[in-house]
């Protein structure tokens, strides 16, 4: 459908053979909508008009809310001056009047024969305070250069785009919708940005400017509520208004999956570790939605803390006197979701009113979450061209169902990861390719075991079996983050006493850096044997001191 980039509006003629009912109608446009919003990314909602076989119209709307369209039945005979009145109303030479945001315009650049060179865009950005002007940036391409795959026309729809300010500064800037009014009254994502900054939380994109409400859904609804029926999406039934935020950031490195260096993916982990850590110890806000697409490369030659950064604070919550938010199996990345919160799913709605506490989304599962990234990478990743690989033969890293819909699916494949016996974990770092070194297998087993460890302290928590609570489990919330990160600092430490030729320097290793150049003529498919992991794992090491953060969570 080429013409979908140039829709404006749409008129769907219903057939004799067909329902006419709000419903069919709605299913039958539903397909064009999509595919219009997804190939005009400057949308915000879209009308069309359905006209019946027997003389008869109804209005429909489309919002990232939802669907409104017109319960009753228009007749054209009757009132042809509504039809009239409707199409000039779809075809309004005002952009904002017909779905778009009238803050980003393209303008077409012509040579002296009027032939179009190319298409320049230019973006405003409101300014928070009185009297202020919006902000001018010119966009770099004739599209974003991230959309929400399945987000399109409904929900969050997250687009990104790269802009340019007037002095020539590259910046990143994210469009997306959130609700205005929550049950639980969760603050816009820019206010986490703005205690982020304030707090100076190291490891987590800065924000440059930021609006938390350019548009409104409930403005493009003025309608006659008499006469409406509202289709809102399931997972978004309470909500009545949906709000567009623009949140201009610092422009990072690509995703941690594009990493060239074993090394540069240990510098970019250990500091997105160290940001969620400073986020939660410094900020009082814990991330929730911890993923290889939430963690970025940081820029060339980027300092310690910034080598890899954390994005994405729209499923933040704030931690408050020690108090965690509910934790919810339908949010964040199926992929890399902890046992405790695929297990809210499982149980029953009134048992989990009874103890809240107990499960409540808490650090521990975004560290969890932390260790199926390294699952991820370590154990399939070759560095060959073949990249990725399935690594079918072991049962625990099933990632079909890891990212099953089914939580309890995904619950069940974790264990078996998570639960594993050292000798079996064993069979599984067995496979683990000779691209890393031993000192990222040591790492990995032991943070393993960590894991392992604190899914079974939850769990006799949680059965009743412990006399140890969750409050004094989340109470060790600083020596947790110490043990994690020195896992991660004594494998830096480990290949940097070890490295033979250039030697980089612990704490100033630039993550574009590819210290392991000397080696890289060996083979990258041999399987490193048990004596190499034991030496690595008895090798004395210095961990770097890390500077101590005064905890926020009572």
């Amino acid at each position: 459908m080429p013409w979908l980039p140039e829709l404006l509006t749409l008129v769907h003629i219903e057939r004799k053979d067909t329902d006419p009912s709000a419903e069919n109608t709605l299913r039958r446009m539903v397909s064009y909508v999509v595919w219009a919003f997804f190939n005009q990314a400057t949308r915000n909602f879209i009308r069309m008009i359905s006209i019946e076989p027997a003389g008869t119209f109804r209005l429909v709307h489309f919002d990232p809310n939802g669907v409104w369209c017109t319960g009753k039945m228009h007749k054209i005979r009757d009132d042809p001056g509504i039809l009239i009145k409707v199409v000039l109303g779809l075809t309004s030479s005002d952009p904002k009047d017909v779905g778009f945001d009238s803050n980003i315009t393209w303008k077409n650049i012509t040579n002296s024969r009027g032939e179009i060179l190319r298409r320049v865009g230019n973006m405003k950005v409101a300014q928070q305070g009185y009297r202020k002007r919006p902000v001018d940036y010119r966009i770099i391409g004739q599209a974003p250069i991230f959309r929400e795959p399945g987000a399109c026309a409904v929900e969050r729809d997250t687009t990104g785009w790269i802009v340019v300010s007037r002095s020539g500064r590259k910046l990143f800037v994210k469009d997306s919708w959130h609700c205005a009014k929550y049950r639980s009254s969760r603050p816009p994502e820019v206010e986490f940005f703005e205690t982020a900054e304030s707090n100076m939380v190291a490891g987590v994109a800065q924000m440059v400017q930021g609006s938390d409400n350019v548009y409104e859904t409930m403005a493009f609804r003025n309608f006659d509520h008499e006469h409406v029926m509202n289709y809102r999406i399931e997972r978004n039934s309470y909500v009545d208004n949906m709000a567009k935020s623009r949140i201009v950031t610092e422009v990072y490195g690509s995703s941690i999956k594009e990493f060239k260096t074993p090394r540069q993916f240990l510098y970019a982990f250990h500091d997105a570790v160290n940001g969620h850590r400073s986020l939660l110890l410094d900020g009082g806000i814990l991330h929730c939605d911890i993923s290889v697409q939430n963690i970025l490369l940081g820029q060339p030659n980027a300092k310690v803390d910034w080598r890899g950064v954390l994005i994405d604070l729209d499923l933040v919550s704030y931690v408050k006197n020690g108090v965690y938010p509910p934790a919810q199996a339908k949010q964040g990345t199926r992929w890399f979701q902890s046992i405790t919160v695929l297990a809210t799913h499982i149980k029953s709605r009134e048992y989990y009113i009874d103890d809240d506490d107990k499960y409540a989304h808490d650090y521990l599962d975004d560290l969890e979450g932390f260790f199926y990234i390294l699952s991820y990478f370590i154990p399939r990743y070759t560095g060959t061209n073949t990249a990725l690989r399935q690594n079918v033969e072991h049962p625990f890293l099933d990632l079909e169902e890891w990212a099953d819909t089914d939580p309890v699916i995904s619950c069940k494949a974790k264990k078996r990861l998570v639960n594993a016996s050292d000798v079996d974990f064993q069979a599984l770092l067995d496979t683990v390719s000779d691209y890393w070194d031993a000192p990222f297998v040591v790492m990995y087993k032991k943070w393993h075991g960590f894991i392992r460890d604190i899914v079974a302290s939850k769990q006799k928590i949680l059965d009743g079996k412990s006399d140890f609570t969750m409050v004094q489990l989340r109470g060790q919330v600083e020596e947790h983050y110490e043990t994690v990160l020195g896992f991660l600092s004594e494998c830096m430490a480990s290949l940097t006493a070890s490295a033979k030729g250039t030697r980089v320097a612990l704490r100033e290793a630039p993550a574009d850096v590819d210290v392991d150049a000397p080696r890289a003529t060996r083979s990258t498919t041999r399987k490193r044997s048990m004596q190499e992991v034991e030496d690595a794992e008895q090798q004395p090491v210095q961990q770097p001191r890390r500077r101590s953060s005064r905890a926020k969570l009572n």
